[in-house]
Parts: structure tokens; sequence; C-alpha cells
């Protein structure tokens, strides 16, 4: 059982990403801020993904016969990270900010996709990760390789999120104000984001240099996702849109 003040510690390095990213992402919209009401919605919507994903990881191990963690034979913890991780998570997170704010009108910029779908990412990593700062602790020598093991969820898992489903949300964005294809460029985003995830997930599992592949993946992966919502294109505002 963890003491009080190492769950305190470790609760506060999972909690200070969180408030950066809700800081630097409501500094990114100040242009044309989203109502906190929304943002509200979304955090909220993005715990609520993490409790109906969890019931359908638990449905797909109880149907394929798989363990609940990560830790058997490798063959097994890439199939529940190929088939059950990535995919389950995505496409939860993407039907919440699909039907929650897509049809909004206050969603008239492409970026505002992107606003809504990391939100949303974030309310599902910080409960996440609270609930990995008691399933970690089980298998930790030490109080000093607890911390290291959530901060580094906490920074690159959080990471991941934000950026899988700040994809999806991007393309949303982009499928709104698109009288073509719009179908093709959901699927486009929601491929991309589950890819994301999926390859990240894949890569922690060959132990040190998979690790810091990912990191540099998801390094990359943000430098060029943050010139595309920096265009002109995806900060125009729309006043009147079609969604249908």
């Amino acid at each position: 059982m963890i003491s009080l003040i190492i769950f305190l510690i470790t609760f506060l390095i999972t909690l200070l990403p969180i408030c950066l990213w809700i800081i630097f992402i409501r500094w990114e919209d100040k242009s044309e801020p989203e109502p906190w009401k929304l943002i509200r919605r979304c955090f909220l919507l993005g715990i609520g993904s993490l409790f109906i994903s969890s019931v359908f990881h638990f449905l797909f191990g109880v149907v394929f016969n798989l363990p609940f963690d990560l830790m058997g034979p490798i063959s097994l913890s890439l199939i529940i990270v190929l088939i059950s991780a990535g995919p389950i998570e995505e496409f939860i997170k993407y039907i919440f900010l699909r039907y929650s704010v897509y049809f909004k009108s206050e969603f008239n910029q492409v970026f505002d996709g992107v606003v809504y779908g990391i939100i949303i990412a974030l309310g599902f990593s910080l409960f996440e990760n609270i609930f990995y700062i008691f399933v970690i602790n089980h298998d930790m020598e030490s109080n000093l390789q607890f911390i290291t093991a959530i901060s580094y969820r906490a920074v690159y898992t959080t990471l991941l999120h934000i950026l899988s489903t700040g994809i999806i949300g991007f393309y949303l964005g982009k499928a709104k104000f698109s009288s073509y294809n719009r179908n093709f460029t959901i699927a486009k985003g929601l491929i991309i984001g589950i890819l994301l995830h999926s390859l990240f997930n894949v890569l922690t599992l060959l132990g040190m240099v998979g690790q810091i592949l990912s990191i540099i993946m998801l390094i990359l992966t943000l430098t060029f996702f943050v010139r595309q919502w920096s265009k002109m294109d995806s900060r125009m505002v729309w006043r009147y849109v079609s969604s249908k």
C-alpha cells in the first residue's frame, strides 16, 4: 500500500501536466475562445470515456481469454495493445467528441476540434494515470522507481492521448468545414489517431530503446501537428456551417 506522502507526490506529478496543457490550449485559443461550459463538458466526457473503455477492455479480455495487464507473454501483450487499447479508447473518445460538440454553433473553426479533442484526452489521461498510481505501485521495488514510472506516464502517456485525440478532432474540424468527402476525412483522422496510439504502445513494450523511439515519435508528431493547427485555414472562423 502506498503511503499518503508518496500518493500526494505522484498525484501532483500527474495533475501538473494536465493543468499546464489546459493553460496552453486556452492560450492558443485566445482569439476565439471556446465557452467554459463546453470545456468542462468535454473534460467530464473524457473521464466517462475512460470508464466505458475499461468496460470494453474487460469484455474483450473475457471473450478472448486474455490477461488484463501487459505483464504476460509479449505475443499476448501485442494483441492487447494492437486490438484492444488504441482502437477501443480512440473510437470511444471520437464518439464522445463527435456527438457532444461537433454540431454546436461554437464549433466554428477547424482548430476547435483540436481544442475539444485535447480536453477530452486530458480528462481521460488524468484518471487513467491516477488509476495507474495504485496499479504500478505493486510492481515497484522502491519509491523512486515508482515516482519515475508515474512521471513517465504523466508526461508522455498524456502527450500520446493529446496527440491521438487532438488529431481526430483536427480532422473532424476539417470535415465540418468542407463539402467534399467528409466521411473519408473523419475516417482518416480516426485511423491516424488509432495507429499513433497503437504504435506508441507497441514501442513501449520493447524496453528502453522502444521507449526512446516512442518519445522521439511523439515529439516529431507534436511539432508537425502544431504547424498544422497554426495554419490560417485552421484558425478561420466560419459563421455559418452545415454539418449534415
